[in-house]
């Protein structure tokens, strides 16, 4: 990893939420870029990928991806589906063309070694999506605007910073609530057979280290058939919802299914600062 005048290396690697949180956690220079556009590339290729990993996350700045998705891998399948994604701040100026993209990935995955010459795509789509990355640090929500109507209700703007405030103060009691083994950790989650696996993913290893340490783990959304069975062989429960964020339904189920002190991760896109700060007022221990 490069950045501000400064190469470094290391055998862990880690998320985080947005670019500028990054810079910050490595104490480097950034500007805070406050929109920004995602391109998400699907391939169907003649035959899978080789490769024994369901995800590749790729550092490279010389290469536009971030990363790369093999839903085959994760179910265990011979599925030729393979799925990028990068993102960039709206203010650069970048070809949304689809076929530049197409022949741009391609090249790098065949130089990252990730594709080999001899590989077809069979299927290709594109897409872009414009996001706002504005992180949610202890500070976040008095740097954003809330608006005065929310969700499922009036969210007042002074509880919602109150909420936050709280949070501040969970740290310590959080370490204790960790030792206790009843303590179930709550997923919101959403995931298709070809779209929200890698938050899926992401979501299920936390719940399985959970589970390793003897403590129950519940995953909240609508999921297909064959992901229902996976929660089913790792011993982890499952409560469907009704609905989807922002239909009001998914607030409502949530916070129902999810009793008061519990903690919640909340992993998802569509899930924006108004849903999570509806949910950190009625449920502070929430991420």
């Amino acid at each position: 990893m490069q950045g501000g005048g400064r190469r470094l290396k290391g055998q862990r690697y880690f998320w985080a939420g947005s670019w500028p949180e990054l810079c910050r956690l490595l104490k480097l220079p950034c500007q805070n870029p406050s929109t920004d556009r995602i391109a998400l590339g699907s391939f169907r290729l003649d035959r899978p990928a080789r490769t024994e990993y369901h995800e590749i996350l790729v550092g490279n700045p010389a290469h536009p991806i971030n990363r790369v998705y093999f839903p085959g891998a994760f179910r265990g399948s011979e599925d030729a589906l393979m799925q990028i994604e990068f993102s960039f701040p709206v203010a650069e100026e970048r070809s949304l063309d689809p076929d530049h993209w197409r022949d741009t990935w391609l090249d790098s995955l065949r130089a990252l070694g990730i594709l080999e010459a001899a590989h077809r795509v069979e299927v290709y789509d594109f897409k872009t999506r414009t996001l706002h990355f504005n992180g949610y640090g202890a500070d976040s929500l008095r740097q954003q605007h809330l608006p005065r109507r929310a969700v499922d209700g009036e969210l007042e703007l002074e509880r919602a910073h109150s909420a936050r405030r709280r949070l501040r103060h969970v740290g310590a009691d959080a370490r204790d609530l960790m030792v206790a083994p009843s303590e179930r950790l709550y997923f919101r989650v959403d995931a298709s057979p070809h779209t929200g696996l890698g938050h899926f993913t992401r979501c299920l290893a936390l719940a399985q280290h959970w589970r390793d340490i003897g403590r129950p783990a519940t995953f909240l959304g609508r999921y297909a058939e064959e992901l229902e069975e996976r929660l089913a062989r790792e011993g982890i429960s499952h409560t469907p919802l009704p609905a989807s964020h922002p239909d009001k339904r998914d607030l409502r189920t949530t916070l129902a299914a999810v009793p008061s002190g519990a903690f919640v991760v909340v992993d998802g896109y569509h899930f924006d600062y108004a849903y999570q700060a509806a949910l950190a007022i009625e449920r502070p221990a929430s991420a």
